[in-house]
């Protein structure tokens, strides 16, 4: 089979670089197999490849594990290869060789660039029960995360994205950027922003997800239900309910939504499911409310973790009357 050393040096480079079709790779083989200097040709342009490529890519890619891959797959299709090719205008002396440098660099510079994106690692950022995390991200977006939260992103964060997942609550502070909007993703919802301050809270043991914005503006839309974006302006809160998969966005007086960043734990007017939630996240304690009639009570009030113990909060609580308790090391029951 004649072919091209153009043609030829093409193809050899698209499949060195993983660019090929199943049919152009039997063409290859078939060029390979059909004469000894073929095959040197091959093997020539192969360590030629392999020279352009950086130390730290050639260490992880195994050649021939890859090579013997291919004359596995020659092996299985060979019945059924495909005889065709494109056809290219002739390049002869000086513009050949120009052709082939380009090419060799500019396959490298993409498989690199690949290899990189595919490797990049993810990183998580924690904060375990009873105590908040503090951490600034590449980009210099600044995140607080309360008590049994975590956020995780890539290792290339602020490169091609700024795409970060939010499990639990935290307090943002991002940084702007027009390029690269900002974008958190939970298990509820998907908000973007380009630099704005906001609370945003997404528990899964949670029946409602909320977003409190303190400064600048963001989008927000239900990852189910109700998936209209929704636009939001300071000093608004948007709530969105998992199991309607209802959105309902209000206006309210200047957020204190982020209080629990410098300790503080609010109810307001909460039910006793959220208020249990809120003191196992603060304080690391197991709570059992021994009732389901209990649940239907609701309760105020402000207390400061890094002053009151959980008993503080609870012996406050039970002076109304609507709940006693009983408290053994890090397990209390409610009832």
């Amino acid at each position: 089979m004649k072919k091209n050393f153009t043609d030829i040096d093409d193809l050899i480079m698209r499949h060195l670089a993983g660019d090929t079709t199943g049919g152009e790779d039997a063409q290859l083989q078939d060029w390979i197999n059909a004469d000894s200097n073929n095959r040197e040709r091959f093997n020539r342009k192969r360590e030629l490849w392999f020279s352009s490529m950086d130390g730290s890519t050639l260490r992880r890619y195994d050649w021939q594990e890859a090579f013997n891959s291919f004359q596995s797959w020659r092996d299985r299709h060979e019945a059924q290869s495909v005889r065709r090719r494109r056809v290219l205008k002739l390049l002869g002396g000086v513009a050949a060789a120009c052709l082939l440098v380009l090419l060799v660099s500019y396959l490298s510079f993409r498989s690199g660039k690949s290899y990189m994106s595919r490797e990049f690692a993810q990183i998580k950022i924690e904060a375990p029960a009873g105590s908040n995390v503090k951490t600034v991200l590449p980009d210099g977006t600044v995140v607080t995360l309360n008590s049994c939260s975590y956020i995780t992103y890539s290792q290339g964060f602020g490169l091609r994205d700024r795409h970060v997942r939010l499990h639990g609550e935290g307090y943002f502070d991002v940084r702007k950027n027009t390029g690269l909007p900002f974008i958190i993703e939970t298990g509820s919802l998907l908000v973007e922003d380009l630099g704005t301050k906001f609370n945003i809270s997404d528990y899964d043991e949670e029946d409602k997800a909320f977003l409190q914005l303190d400064e600048g503006k963001v989008s927000m839309q239900g990852r189910s239900g109700d998936r209209r974006k929704y636009y939001l302006e300071p000093d608004q809160t948007a709530v969105f309910d998992k199991y309607s998969g209802t959105m309902t966005v209000t206006s309210s007086v200047k957020s204190a939504s982020h209080l629990w960043a410098d300790g503080k734990i609010i109810f307001d007017g909460d039910p006793l499911a959220t208020v249990k939630n809120k003191l196992e996240r603060a304080y690391g304690v197991k709570i059992t409310i021994s009732s389901g009639n209990l649940y239907r009570y609701r309760f105020h009030g402000e207390f400061d973790r890094n002053s009151q113990t959980v008993g503080d909060v609870l012996e406050t609580l039970s002076l109304t009357g609507k709940i006693k308790y009983t408290v053994k090391g890090r397990n209390i029951t409610i009832y």
